[in-house]
């Protein structure tokens, strides 16, 4: 066997390997992701800190922000939910042509 066919054989033996550990090793980390990050646990045991935060944020816009200000953010969220639809959409490609000629 020459040497070079010696140097393929060893990188190929390496690579296999190599793709065989690569799976044991996505297997674990699945494992370990899908038993450390329980995402109805983190929910439950942070519940009270995501009500607090939503009271807080509901009284300071509701009794901290003047009266101009809230009425800009309550025009201009609706209008920006609107546009990201409308550029989904047309991303799509759902949206028709109305610029037909006859």
């Amino acid at each position: 066997m020459s040497p070079s066919n010696d140097i393929k054989s060893k990188i190929e033996t390496s690579i296999d390997s190599a793709r065989r550990n690569v799976g044991k090793r996505v297997d674990q980390i699945d494992r370990k992701l899908r038993a450390d990050l329980d995402v109805r646990r983190v929910a439950a045991e942070n519940a009270p800190q995501l009500v607090a935060a939503g009271v807080a944020a509901g009284i300071v816009l509701g009794f901290g922000l003047p009266k101009p200000l809230l009425r800009i953010v309550q025009i201009a969220v609706p209008v920006a939910i609107a546009a990201v639809v409308a550029k989904k959409i047309a991303e799509r490609g759902d949206a028709c042509d109305v610029t037909t000629t006859e």
